[in-house]
């Protein structure tokens, strides 16, 4: 009998598919990242062990370290089309309330792992700062230290904690005083087959969401946040699964749900009505366009979706850090036995965010410790520029930072020169 050939997801430490796997494993875990993990890497800077990461020590060590400052700022929804167009504000797809029990197909077909890299593959950070142009054209850089997508604080808590269950790699630039952390994935897209036992969740979404009219060809909708860590002030991206907010439909023209930030919302509307809609004709510079299109959403009604086998309940910790760095207020929580839901629990976060975060004051403060040291390391590093690895393993991993061989700018000029930038990082309280 021919032998299987070996996971290239497993080599990589990010197999999900355990015994399923149709590939062969090895007899242990991989101890090291893929080697595309090190492309564009130059000497090595430093290494870390979570276990020997320093509990900082300063004025304020007795102070909890909490999310603070938090404020929506604005959004956009990714338009499937083969040329990176977004709609601003866009809005979330809304929750159907569907009623089980009822079917659901077992999951198939190409899903975005990073779609914002799938689709703006020069500048990831691009559609971000086309959707601030236009929501918070008067929003200063001066009055940040970092900017990052969400997936990439969960990695780094990840590793504070000691609980790396897939290799990573994130990709450090200095622009102006502020740092941005930049999402690396070895795969931008996933391609399930339907005899693969991946689960139902896409299906789960699909059946029980819907965009609203005039945003039917999105392919995801991310919100835009702003919030202050341990002292960092922090401009994160995130994607949101949907939001219970039935609102009208919206006309042509962005319009709001109401909202309790009734001031903030009177703003956005009127940067919104003095943007002009993007030709359908994309330019030669594969820059992102921008239509205007959708509603600004309240915060409040932003759902993450999670399905589960009936037979096993879902734990909350192991979902609480992804909806506590975004302040995702509600979990929709689908319950099946093979793809026939039965169960739906609508839980209500905020009252788990304290909880959690008064269990987590070492990891998150040492956490914020890190925020430093790479942030120390990329000021030092040759162009200002590193490359963040770290490899699978739930006892002791290790954080390297190696200086990175890029030469690209992480945003184009047109968008740097919209903002005013510190020439040198902030030193955080």
């Amino acid at each position: 009998m021919t032998t299987p050939p070996i996971c290239r997801f497993w080599l990589q430490g990010r197999c999900r598919r355990g015994a399923y796997c149709r590939f062969k494993h090895g007899a242990n875990p991989p101890d090291a990242p893929g080697k595309g993990m090190l492309v564009d890497t130059g000497k090595m800077l430093e290494m870390m062990e979570s276990h020997s990461l320093p509990v900082p020590l300063d004025s304020d060590d007795d102070k909890a370290i909490s999310l603070t400052d938090y404020e929506f700022l604005s959004s956009y929804n990714w338009v499937d089309d083969d040329s990176p167009v977004i709609y601003v504000p866009g809005a979330p797809a809304v929750w159907k309330s569907n009623e089980p029990p009822f079917k659901v197909s077992k999951d198939e077909g190409t899903f975005f792992i990073d779609q914002n890299t799938a689709r703006c593959a020069t500048y990831p950070a691009e559609p971000l700062f086309r959707s601030l142009a236009v929501m918070q054209p008067c929003l200063s850089m001066r009055d940040f230290d970092l900017v990052t997508d969400r997936n990439c604080l969960r990695k780094l808590l990840r590793f504070v904690c000691a609980d790396v269950d897939r290799s990573f790699r994130i990709d450090v630039q200095l622009q102006g005083g502020v740092m941005f952390l930049c999402r690396w994935e070895a795969e931008l897209k996933h391609i399930i087959l339907g005899h693969e036992n991946f689960g139902y969740g896409h299906g789960f979404e699909r059946v029980t969401t819907t965009f609203d009219k005039a945003l039917r060809a999105s392919s995801g909708h991310h919100r835009v946040v702003r919030y202050s860590l341990g002292g960092l002030r922090c401009l994160v991206r995130y994607e949101a699964d949907g939001c219970t907010d039935d609102a009208g439909e919206p006309s042509g023209k962005a319009k709001t749900a109401e909202s309790d930030q009734t001031g903030d919302t009177d703003d956005l509307l009127e940067s919104l009505k003095s943007m002009s809609i993007a030709s359908p004709q994309v330019k030669a510079t594969g820059s992102v366009q921008v239509l205007s299109e959708g509603r600004v959403v309240p915060p409040a009604t932003i759902i993450e979706i999670k399905t589960r086998a009936l037979h096993r309940t879902l734990k909350i910790d192991e979902v609480l850090p992804q909806l506590w760095f975004a302040q995702t207020p509600n979990l929709f929580v689908g319950y099946h036995t093979n793809g026939h839901f039965q169960q739906i629990h609508e839980l209500s976060m905020k009252p788990e965010f304290e909880r959690w975060e008064k269990q987590h004051q070492v990891h998150l403060k040492k956490l914020v410790g890190l925020l430093k040291i790479l942030r120390e390391s990329v000021r030092s590093a040759k162009r200002q520029r590193c490359v963040v690895v770290c490899a699978r393993d739930k006892t002791s991993p290790r954080l390297k930072i190696y200086e990175s061989t890029r030469t690209r700018a992480v945003l184009p000029d047109e968008i740097v020169s919209l903002h005013e930038w510190e020439e040198e990082a902030r030193v955080a309280a």
